[in-house]
């Protein structure tokens, strides 16, 4: 198989690039060490499995994906240098990192010093904020998508938009899992929500850098329904009592990360950043700030008032919506593939928008009660549709297991409503106040 694919490749580049190695191999993507003849540099090409090249749709989505992914430069995001399709094989160009994943690092060192944790989980959230703010959510943060340089041991995140490009057809599989890494996908991957935003991936890392300070992730369990359901329900036992010598701050910052709901993380990577890195936490505890580390490429930013309050305190002034940019849609697609393309790029932009402007307390109790409508319709569909898979597997009922968390997520959705006082026939009318606030950014 390996020999087959390799020729295929050979094939399918033909005299632009040598194929000199093959890197590795995963469910989603195969890697291959390659020299650009044209540029004589070296190249590594990823290239998707055959079986989901095989689907039209999964490859339109795949190259539009990855055409996105290609526009991000960040010097901790690894740069996509092309993307193409050729010979029935999809694939695109990007740099080579000399050096090891984050997971070969782990599974040979176990867990990493403080500082140490502190620069990397500080470079990949500098390199998510700067995709999120291009309205890109990477949707698969997880160890093996961080490489390391191994000179310079700078991180860099890879990957992005290769599980949202496996999503075209479901979100999820035969098996149940949704679309991602279950050990270290959010609550809201977790009960299948297709619109997700930047604080999805906060949650992601912040199971990374639990992992890389405990050696292990907060959840373990026997299969993925199990897992999923853990994300959802239950909350990760304290960093410090895994180890002790985590500094508070730190750990305050990581689990802050690991928020059930997505409102109550961090506003943005941005701010984990700063936290993780000591420039905001340090009010909020009696030791001392310590300084970032020099080799980060973070400037440092500009030294606050001492008189300011604490960080729990300060007031929190929404930032102004960024100005919508649609990209144009590649050559050659239909006119429902350029009309999906748009809608695709007006949601991500309708989700920047509300990750930035910061809501008030009557438009959040809004957007609650809209969101239960739609997952009071939704969660049941989905328990269906999970039913009616296991039942065509015939395996063991592991339906129920998700179906669980899904139910316990509505509870709480109608116990958080019920406690500020809205009641079940505000939630079921047309209109649940005549108050509500005019929603003309979303029209």
């Amino acid at each position: 198989m390996t020999d087959h694919l390799h020729d295929r490749l050979v094939a399918a580049v033909g005299d632009h690039y040598l194929i000199e190695a093959e890197l590795g191999r995963g469910g989603m993507a195969a890697v291959f060490r390659a020299l650009d003849l044209r540029l004589n540099r070296r190249v590594a090409i990823k290239l998707l499995p055959p079986e989901l090249a095989f689907n039209p749709s999964v490859r339109s989505r795949f190259l539009r994906e990855a055409q996105m992914a290609a526009q991000l430069t960040h010097p901790n995001i690894v740069p996509i240098y092309a993307v193409d399709d050729a010979e029935s094989l999809v694939y695109f160009v990007m740099a080579l990192v000399e050096g090891e994943s984050l997971a070969s690092r782990l599974r040979r060192d176990g867990a990493l010093g403080i500082d140490e944790v502190r620069e990397i989980i500080a470079a990949v959230a500098d390199g998510l904020d700067y995709a999120h703010r291009q309205g890109v959510v990477h949707r698969d943060i997880k160890p093996d998508n961080i490489l390391l340089d191994h000179k310079t041991g700078q991180p860099r995140v890879t990957d992005f938009g290769i599980a949202r490009a496996a999503a075209e057809e479901s979100r999820l599989t035969v098996t149940g899992m949704a679309v991602g890494t279950p050990a270290y996908m959010s609550p809201e991957q977790a009960i299948g929500e297709r619109d997700l935003d930047g604080r999805s991936d906060i949650y992601s890392l912040g199971i990374v850098a639990y992992q890389m300070l405990a050696g292990e992730t907060p959840f373990r369990a026997i299969n993925t329904p199990a897992m999923l359901m853990k994300h959802v329900s239950e909350p990760p036992p304290p960093l410090r009592g895994r180890r002790a010598d985590i500094p508070a701050s730190l750990a305050a910052a990581i689990e802050r990360a690991l928020a059930k709901r997505p409102e109550d993380r961090w506003y943005s990577a941005g701010e984990m950043r700063d936290a993780v890195l000591e420039r905001t936490m340090s009010r909020a505890y009696s030791p001392a700030a310590q300084a970032p580390p020099a080799s980060l490429p973070h400037p440092p930013l500009p030294q606050q008032p001492a008189a300011l309050p604490m960080l729990r305190e300060a007031p929190r002034f929404p930032a102004p919506p960024l100005p919508p940019v649609f990209h144009a849609p590649p050559a050659g697609m239909s006119r429902r593939e350029r009309k999906e393309y748009y809608r695709e790029q007006r949601q991500e932009f309708k989700a920047s928008v509300r990750l930035n402007r910061g809501d008030p307390a009557e438009d959040k109790i809004t957007s609650k009660i809209a969101k239960f409508r739609r997952n009071l319709i939704g969660y049941p569909a989905t328990a269906l549709m999970l039913l009616a898979i296991n039942a065509t597997v015939q395996g063991p009922p592991w339906f129920i297991f998700p179906t669980i968390g899904l139910t316990f997520a509505l509870v709480m959705q109608a116990g958080w409503l019920w406690g500020e006082g809205v009641s079940l026939k505000q939630v079921l009318a047309d209109r649940c106040a005549a108050s509500r606030p005019s929603r003309k950014w979303n029209r």
